[in-house]
């Protein structure tokens, strides 16, 4: 299976890479990562060297290279951790987060459908998601 992780360089994200790439033989996985205050090639340093892994630095809202690099790896699944967070610093600067958790998404979606790919997951945090007021215990997204 091929498997790209979009903000795999983060830490949901490199966990997951981590888990991939110890727990199972036959996956190969690209990480697509920007590398900002939230993604560090430090949180993949036990598994970058995998011949397994490949990490491509970059923005999920530049389409074509996000284009080009799924072509070229002709991923079976596509998981995306990627999400502007810390609300601190949305309060200051906004733009970001929907240059990110908005458009960044969007064209993700759109690259996907012009390639075909079929799997794509969704993950993020509660300052993606918002807070679960007045629910109590676990929730599912249905």
């Amino acid at each position: 299976m091929r498997a790209t992780v979009l903000g795999g360089a983060g830490f949901m994200g490199s966990n997951f890479v981590r888990h991939l790439i110890k727990g199972f033989s036959d996956v190969h996985v690209l990480v697509y990562d920007k590398l900002t205050y939230a993604g560090r090639l430090e949180n993949l340093r036990d598994v970058i060297k995998s011949p397994r892994l490949r990490f491509v630095r970059g923005d999920i809202c530049n389409e074509e290279l996000l284009e080009q690099v799924l072509k070229e790896f002709q991923p079976d699944v596509v998981i995306n951790f990627v999400a502007e967070t810390h609300v601190d610093r949305s309060i200051n600067d906004p733009a970001p987060f929907l240059r990110t958790n908005v458009f960044g998404v969007f064209t993700v979606l759109e690259v996907l459908r012009r390639l075909d790919v079929d799997k794509f997951i969704h993950l993020s945090t509660d300052e993606v998601y918002g807070d679960l007021y007045g629910v109590a215990g676990e929730t599912d997204e249905s």
